[in-house]
Formats: structure tokens, sequence, C-alpha cells
């Protein structure tokens, strides 16, 4: 006995056209890529973030201690500072631990609170930027015409209300300085805010593929008219701009807060989820530019030892030590300490001698340095070794890098 099956007639044509048909824009647009290079960069695969630290985890030198930023280049968190001109205006920068309702997946942001009202001159500004070394941005082709197209994004939150200004620059001065303003609102005080930004790079002009600053990503809080333009969203040459009239005077507001996390700047038209990096990832990226020798335990320091010591003649004593990862520029380190007399002691043969004189001594590297200190004690021999260390609950010592 035979048995037969009766199906519906299908349009296999009709059904092919249904599977090759995309769902939604993100899809249309990948199919639509004509090379490898256009799919890769529309997945956002592999390693996207170019900032460092965007998430406010690293914060070697203040910790969590509030600390004013009242001059130029003054460290918020690492990789992010804050400058002010004139020092009469200054605000605090200190890394938070978030609290209550904030952006899922970040525990740590970076709080400005405003300390002292000014009235801004012409040539007055304040400023929080990041700037990213140029082997980091190379393959951005900026100033040419292969350069690309990038995205930043970030959360925020303010007790303030308004237009805020965001920018970029190049490092170059003078008549090839470029600069590039937008900006954002804030639209409810003291609510966490999500901001992305589309940014054609510049084609033209000088910028820095080397380990000097390739670009700098800039929020302003206020300025004079020498720092503002009327030009939004397109990159200017000859203009040192860092915001535009009608953006809020948030340095002019008493007690006025700001926050920010989740930094990122990745290559295409559109904004992925944060990458979240280890914490040991971020700090070795971090200690490229900022490297914390040890710390007190007062500051949390696990290692109290600063290095090997040796007596060279009797009013110089030099401290060895390598480094954590190879640093930026070898030639322009400079030291960052405490301030206490007796934050450091020098021990040799059973002796102690305790100061705080510290120079970077001309043999230092991007690899190792040489410390070099007047420190001293008559009671050891020319060639005497030891080791110096932290010799106080909140001494530190640590060595700078920054751009």
């Amino acid at each position: 006995m035979s048995t037969f099956v009766t199906k519906s007639k299908k349009n296999l044509r009709e059904n092919l056209t249904e599977l090759r048909t995309p769902q939604g824009v993100a899809g249309r647009n990948i199919l639509a890529a004509e090379t490898k290079a256009q799919a890769f960069d529309l997945t956002g695969s592999g390693r996207k973030n170019i900032v460092h630290n965007g998430a406010m985890t690293i914060s070697q030198q203040y910790q969590t201690t509030a600390h004013n930023i009242d001059g130029w280049a003054v460290m918020a968190v690492d990789r992010f500072r804050g400058s002010v001109r004139p020092s009469t205006g200054v605000f605090s920068a200190e890394q938070n631990v978030i609290t209550g309702n904030h952006p899922a997946g970040f525990s740590r942001s970076l709080l400005l609170t405003q300390q002292s009202v000014t009235t801004d001159a012409a040539n007055d500004y304040y400023n929080l930027m990041t700037k990213i070394e140029g082997n980091d941005v190379a393959h951005l082709g900026l100033g040419t015409e292969h350069a690309k197209t990038v995205t930043v994004s970030f959360w925020v939150k303010s007790s303030i209300t308004g237009r805020y200004a965001f920018g970029m620059q190049n490092e170059a001065g003078g008549s090839d300085r470029q600069s590039y303003v937008t900006d954002y609102n804030i639209d409810a005080p003291g609510a966490w805010e999500y901001k992305t930004f589309v940014i054609p790079l510049s084609q033209t002009g000088v910028w820095y593929d080397d380990n000097r600053a390739g670009l700098q990503i800039n929020w302003n809080f206020g300025r004079g008219t020498a720092y503002e333009t009327t030009n939004l969203n397109i990159w200017q040459t000859n203009v040192n701009a860092l915001s535009h009239t009608g953006t809020v005077d948030w340095i002019g507001n008493s007690g006025a807060t700001w926050e920010l996390t989740g930094v990122q700047m990745e290559i295409g038209e559109a904004a992925t989820p944060f990458e979240h990096r280890s914490y040991g990832e971020e700090l070795r990226l971090c200690q490229r530019y900022f490297t914390m020798l040890a710390e007190g335990a007062n500051r949390g320091g696990s290692s109290h030892v600063i290095g090997t010591m040796h007596k060279w003649n009797s009013s110089n004593t030099f401290v060895f030590t390598d480094l954590p990862t190879e640093m930026r520029d070898g030639n322009n380190q400079s030291v960052v300490k405490s301030t206490g007399s007796a934050d450091f002691s020098f021990k040799s043969g059973g002796y102690t001698s305790t100061g705080n004189d510290f120079t970077l001594d001309g043999d230092s590297s991007a690899r190792s340095i040489r410390l070099n200190s007047a420190v001293t004690n008559g009671s050891w021999p020319l060639a005497a070794s030891g080791w110096a260390r932290i010799n106080t609950s909140d001494g530190f010592i640590a060595i700078s890098n920054e751009m």
C-alpha cells in the first residue's frame, strides 16, 4: 500500500530573498560593507577603546583623596588631568566610589567639585583633559586622506544643567594648532546621562605619531573669549578653542559638582558597549606615564622598599630600581614624592639615616632609574650597599612621565 503526502507549494526564490534580508540597521550596514576592514570596524571586534583608564579605576597618586586643581595639568586620576588659568578659579578632583543609582558595570568615577568662584577673563580657562600618545593613534590616519571617523562615549552627571563644551585638539602649537569643539546637554541635575559623539578626524595638519601627545580630548567648565569659537563640529586650524558661547559657566557656580566615567573612543560611527579591561592591564597601561615606586601603609602600600642603595661618596647616595613597565620617554621623567622631612630611610650595615631628598639621575632610562640623594651617614664606608624604603605611613615616591 502506498501513502501520499500533499504539501503546499513553496516559492524557493522568495524564501531565499527573505534569508538575504538583514534585520536592523546594523545588519544592513555589515552586509553592505565592501571590504573585510569595513565589516571589522562595524562589528567592533578586537580591542577597541583607545582611552586609558576610562572607567576611572586607577588613581595611583591621590587615590580617593580630594585635591585641588589649581594650576596647569594637575593629575585628577591616572591619565586625566585638570588645568586652570588663573588659579583664582579652583575645582577639586577625586576618584569617587559610586553609590546609589549609577551606570551598570562601573564602580568608580572622577568627581569634580567647584571650590572657588571666579569671573572668566579673556585668557582664562578651566578644563579637564586626557592626552593619548601618538603611538596609540597612529593607526587613525590623522592629518591624511585616510583619517578615520571615531565615536567617543561617556557617562556624565552634574548638579548644573545646560550645555557643556566637549572637544579635541592636536599637540602642535601656533599656526599648526587644530581644534574641534562640540557640545552636550545635561538635562537633569544629579542624574547619570550617556553621551555619544561621532567625529570625523582631521585630514590635514601636524599630528604626532610617536611618543608625544597625538590627540587631546577636552571637557570644559568655563573659559574666556580667547578660547571660544562660534564654529561647531568642524576642525579649525590655527585656533586654540576649548568652548563656545552659550555653554554653562560651571566654574562660576559655588559648590557645583560634575562626575565622569565610562570614557571610550573607538573607530567607527557607532558607540558600542564599554570595553572593560582587567585592573592589572589598566594599571600597566597607566604605569607607562606614572609609576608608584613605593608607598606607606596608610596609602595601602604593599611594598615599602624603593630600591637598592649605594654610597657613592661623602655627599651622594644612589638608589637603583627597575620599573614595572617601559615608560613613555626615558629622557623626560620626574620624581613625584611626599613632603614629610623623614618620609624615606636609608639602611646599611646596621646604620639608618632618614630624609626627603631625591632627584632623578641622568643614568636613568625608560626601564630603570637611578635616584640621587644627599642623605648619607658617616658610619657608612664608601661603596656601602643597602636599601632605601618608605619610613612613614603617608610617604610615597613615584616617577611621572606624562605628556
